[in-house]
């Protein structure tokens, strides 16, 4: 998976947030420890 997080295109930074940051691991967690077989 590709993940775009310093990069900005025609002035829209698509940099991730603390909150963000922190948001995608909690569902990283939750999928490998609930989801994944």
């Amino acid at each position: 998976m590709a993940i775009v997080e310093q990069n900005v295109a025609g002035g829209v930074s698509f940099a991730l947030t603390d909150e963000q940051k922190a948001l995608r691991e909690l569902a990283h967690e939750f999928a490998e420890k609930e989801i994944r077989p």
